[in-house]
């Protein structure tokens, strides 16, 4: 019988512990469903603040990721989607500019797997809605959700 109560005074540590972190992850939407529209609305709004001059992006279907690394995951699967950016800018600061707006607006956790610039005009146009560089982009939005599809839901 002891051991039964060590082991939920454990669990109980555990919950103590990590559920305030798993709570910020679930709102911040790693955890459960994808965010999709808001990924958009939230990447035309942070165009838009930064005044980019052009913007295109697409986005293709989920898929269960797996990294380069052992992970355990437990019940959990982990999950990736593809976004593709092109971006028009000014210059090269428009790029950080934008990452950083959306990082801080936006409801899901991604990383940038690859850019590459393309100068736009051979001599530097001054005017802030000039695109004289063309970046390309590919993010990946992750999360995780259990590994056998059902809801998670907090109460």
């Amino acid at each position: 019988i002891s051991q039964k109560y060590l082991a939920v005074d454990e669990d109980e540590e555990i919950i103590r512990q990590y559920y305030p972190e798993f709570i910020a992850l679930y709102k911040k939407g790693f955890v459960g469903r994808e965010h999709r529209l808001n990924w958009i609305e939230t990447l035309r709004a942070s165009s838009e603040r930064v005044k980019l001059p052009g913007l295109a992006y697409s986005i293709y279907p989920q898929e269960e990721y797996s990294p380069g690394f052992s992970i355990n995951m437990g019940r959990f699967a982990l999950y990736s989607s593809v976004m593709r950016l092109s971006v028009d800018m000014l210059h090269e600061g428009d790029l950080l500019r934008l990452i950083k707006d959306m990082n801080e607006h936006v409801e899901g956790i991604f990383t940038i797997t690859e850019c590459n610039f393309k100068r736009s005009n051979r001599e530097l146009i001054e005017r802030r809605d000039a695109t004289n560089i063309t970046v390309d982009c590919e993010l990946q939005w992750l999360n995780i959700r259990l590994a056998d599809g059902a809801e998670i839901k907090l109460s």
